[in-house]
């Protein structure tokens, strides 16, 4: 997110206003993402979702470095990658957090989502860091085309994880040893 926020004003020269705008694009993708995630895990598979929605969540973003100037076609293209993104990224949260809820025992619920906001949210710094870091180095553009290929390890690591072999309906939690 720091290479892209830096790539839009810096390399396409968008106003703030735009940037703004690109950006909100991002919140009627989600909504229409929580959505599709009361639907389609039901009809489609959960891991089938939870892949396919994160490849083309992340994959979208490969397409931002090869965009050039600040016209309407541009800003357009902008608003459609984060509605994409805002969409296929909604899917997948409130799909893999439905997974984590079902398969969890009810004990340990509050200490897993714990541990996932700790890590997630505190590593956040760390790639905020980095993006600036490489933006600074690489340029924003080369950067930017890094951070969308690294993305996809996302729904790679999914498809190769047990995650992609969940059906329709989920298993039911195991309980840990001692509880």
């Amino acid at each position: 997110m720091t290479a892209y926020l830096l790539f839009l004003p810096r390399e396409l020269h968008l106003s703030g206003t735009a940037v703004g705008l690109v950006l909100a694009a991002t919140g009627p993708g989600a909504l229409l993402g929580s959505l599709l995630a009361a639907r389609l895990p039901s009809r489609l598979g959960h891991g089938i979702v939870l892949v396919s929605a994160a490849a083309i969540g992340d994959g979208v973003f490969l397409s931002v470095p090869a965009l050039h100037g600040s016209g309407a076609v541009t800003v357009l293209a902008l608003l459609a990658v984060n509605f994409v993104f805002g969409t296929f990224g909604q899917l997948v949260n409130v799909t893999v957090m439905a997974v984590r809820q079902t398969v969890t025992p009810d004990g340990i619920q509050g200490r897993v989502a714990a541990t996932i906001n700790f890590v997630g949210l505190g590593l956040t710094p760390l790639g905020s860091l980095l993006g600036g870091f490489l933006a600074e180095t690489w340029g924003a553009r080369t950067s930017l085309l890094t951070a969308a290929a690294g993305m996809l390890l996302s729904p790679l690591l999914m498809a190769l994880s047990p995650l992609a072999r969940l059906g329709r309906t989920l298993p039911s939690p195991t309980v840990p040893a001692g509880q």
